[in-house]
């Protein structure tokens, strides 16, 4: 008879990686992408102005097409990606060494200023309402 523990299982290599490895891989590869795809571009406007044509006469889904086919022109892929591998590698680094400081307010919420009411009742702004009596500061209360 046969052993049947391992059906359906071959020889895997596989590497086992913490969450934190993975996050950082994918990060790595996204980001290798994304600037081999912005250089594919740029090669491509590059193309397009030495021809002597303006890019603003192309939409950007035309050159996003005309990046992708010369992306994976195999004559040029392999320059395209290691050159993006060694700037990922750059921007993660410079990224992971400086710590992220938390910003002072969220987005949307804005630093109000002091204010008082006038003698006049209206509102005033003006820090000299706040500190002394009740004066009228704004030219409107006047």
């Amino acid at each position: 008879m046969q052993d049947n523990t391992n059906v359906g299982v071959s020889n895997l290599n596989a590497t086992v990686m913490t969450a934190k490895q993975l996050k950082a891989a994918i990060q790595f590869r996204a980001c290798v992408v994304t600037l081999a795809k912005l250089a594919a571009r740029n090669k491509v406007k590059e193309q397009i102005r030495a021809r002597g044509e303006k890019v603003s006469h192309y939409c950007a889904r035309e050159i996003s097409i005309m990046a992708d086919d010369y992306l994976n022109d195999p004559a040029h892929r392999e320059a395209l990606i290691e050159n993006a591998r060694v700037l990922a590698t750059q921007i993660l680094a410079k990224s992971r060494r400086r710590p992220r400081s938390k910003p002072e307010r969220q987005r949307g919420q804005q630093k109000l200023a002091p204010f008082s009411f006038n003698v006049d009742g209206r509102i005033c702004h003006k820090p000299c309402a706040v500190i002394g009596p009740p004066i009228s500061c704004c030219p409107r209360a006047r």
